[in-house]
């Protein structure tokens, strides 16, 4: 990760990998049922849709948190267990949860729906990217 040009490069798409895995996980151990229960009970408006995403965005900044305890970066552990990551990991979920929302408001395919979550690790990528250049 070295290389002048590439190495930020290959980094942010290590981050949007890693992190499109953690979404994946939260949103089938997590979002799924919870929004499966919701949908069951009738209660599966759009406010309820952001809050249950932006909790999932939460959990998995302190997923991360976890994780990052056996990490050799001392950059990326600092990131995780600072204030800022459940901030990323909140605006994220809600970006997802969002997009979610006006996806099924429009009835759009349901293929784009699955994109939210990757616009927002891509987002987040750019964010941590635009930190750590300071």
């Amino acid at each position: 990760m070295n290389q002048p040009h590439v190495g930020p490069l290959i980094s942010a798409m290590a981050v949007v990998f890693d992190g499109q895995i953690l979404a994946g996980l939260m949103v089938l151990l997590l979002v799924a049922p919870a929004h499966i229960a919701l949908r069951r009970s009738g209660k599966d408006s759009a406010g309820n849709t952001l809050g249950l995403c932006a909790a999932a965005g939460i959990a998995a900044s302190q997923v991360a948190r976890l994780i990052a305890q056996g990490f050799r970066q001392a950059d990326l552990r600092a990131f995780a267990n600072s204030w800022e990551s459940p901030i990323i990991g909140f605006i994220c979920g809600l970006a997802a949860g969002a997009f979610i929302v006006y996806a099924t408001k429009r009835h759009m395919a349901r293929g784009l729906g699955y994109l939210g979550p990757v616009a927002a690790q891509v987002i987040s990528a750019a964010i941590v990217m635009a930190f750590a250049k300071r």
